[in-house]
Parts: structure tokens; C-alpha cells; sequence
């Protein structure tokens, strides 16, 4: 029995395809967390817990900001794909530039609102001391 008209693809999808393209997306998505951890690694070195509370306190900051703007990355993608394989490459680039142009405004918001994301992780995790809430801050404005 073969298949219907409307289930055959004009192209032959492999497993091996799919991960070519699934695997980097997916090491590129959990990469950005192993900073924080490197960054926990290298000052845990130092034997200062309220170091180390406030990096951690940051880094999981970042990381929540990070994810929220993740979106724009994984939806560019496939909206530009799509467009490329329909073969409207001007689509694409349309794409791309409401893409750039919304993660710039995004930027620059992140960076003009640091003051006021540092006080919101601080109300929200509510820092046990002077020295992690230090660090937090310190941290938080070396990543934003």
C-alpha cells in the first residue's frame, strides 16, 4: 500500500539530518549555563562563601534573563529556514533584520535596566549579607 499524496515529502529527511542540525542547537543552548559554572569554579578557589553566594546569585540572574530571550534565537531560526526552503531568501533576510533589530532593543534594555534587575534579584533572593550582595552586584554588571 503506498502513501498518500499528501504525506510524501519532496525530499528525504534522515535521522542523521535531523541530529545534524539538532545537536549544535542544543550544545549551543547549554553552553551559556557552564560559564556561570566555570565562573563558581574559579571563585569557590578563593574559600569565600559570600563570594561565591553572590556569584551564584548572579549567574542564575543571567541565566533566567538569558532564557527569556532565548526564543528569539530558536524563532529566527526556524522562520529563516522555513523561508529558505521555500526558496524566498528575501523572507529570510526579513527575518533576520526584525530579528537583529528586536535583540538590540532588548540589549540595550538589559543594560539601561541593570540598576533595576540588581534590585529586583536582590528583593527576590534577599542576599544574607553585605558581601554577597556585593558580589552579586559586581557580578550582575560584568555579564549585563
Amino acid at each position: 500500500m503506498s502513501e498518500p499524496e499528501s504525506t510524501k515529502l519532496a525530499f528525504d529527511v534522515r535521522h542523521r539530518d535531523i541530529l545534524a542540525i539538532a545537536l549544535p542547537a542544543s550544545v549551543a543552548f547549554i553552553t551559556e549555563p557552564l560559564v556561570g559554572i566555570v565562573d563558581i569554579a574559579v571563585i569557590g578557589r578563593l574559600g569565600d562563601a559570600g563570594l561565591l553566594g553572590g556569584l551564584e546569585l548572579g549567574s542564575v540572574t543571567f541565566d533566567l534573563l538569558f532564557a527569556l530571550v532565548y526564543f528569539l534565537r530558536i524563532g529566527t531560526a526556524g522562520l529563516t529556514a522555513q523561508a529558505m526552503g521555500a526558496r524566498t531568501p528575501d523572507q529570510g533576510m526579513s527575518h533576520l533584520l526584525r530579528a537583529l533589530a528586536l535583540s538590540l532593543v532588548l540589549g540595550l534594555t538589559f543594560i539601561l535596566a541593570t540598576p533595576l534587575i540588581r534590585q529586583a534579584g536582590t528583593g527576590l533572593f534577599a542576599p544574607p549579607g553585605p558581601v554577597v550582595t556585593a558580589a552579586y552586584h559586581e557580578y550582575l554588571d560584568m555579564r549585563l
